[in-house]
């Protein structure tokens, strides 16, 4: 999937988040730029120590919000009516590594 400008200028701050989401026509133009999500784990010192990447956004997409809590990730999205669980231990199992968490 290719980056969209469009989809970075509106992620860049809350305010445009805010506003895309209050007027459905907008974010039916950011649903437009493509599916998927990505999410980072980084340090205090800004080193990436993770990258979860589901470029088809099969299960979640658009991924406006992330929370660590008691070994699981917790995705908030603008285009879904649930929130997304994933376990960071089934994640380190599935990639070969230990478990990193905050």
């Amino acid at each position: 999937m290719q980056r969209s400008p469009w989809l970075d200028l509106v992620m860049r701050w809350t305010f445009t988040k805010r506003v895309v989401a209050s007027f459905p026509a907008l974010l039916d133009a950011v649903h437009a730029t493509g599916k998927g999500a990505m999410v980072a784990q980084v340090s205090e010192d800004g080193e990436v120590l993770r990258v979860l990447d589901d470029t088809q956004g099969k299960v979640i997409n658009f991924i406006t919000s992330v929370t660590e809590h008691d070994g699981y990730l917790f995705f908030g999205s603008l285009a879904t009516n649930f929130v997304g669980k994933l376990s960071l231990a089934k994640v380190a199992q599935a990639q070969g590594q230990p478990a990193v968490s905050s």
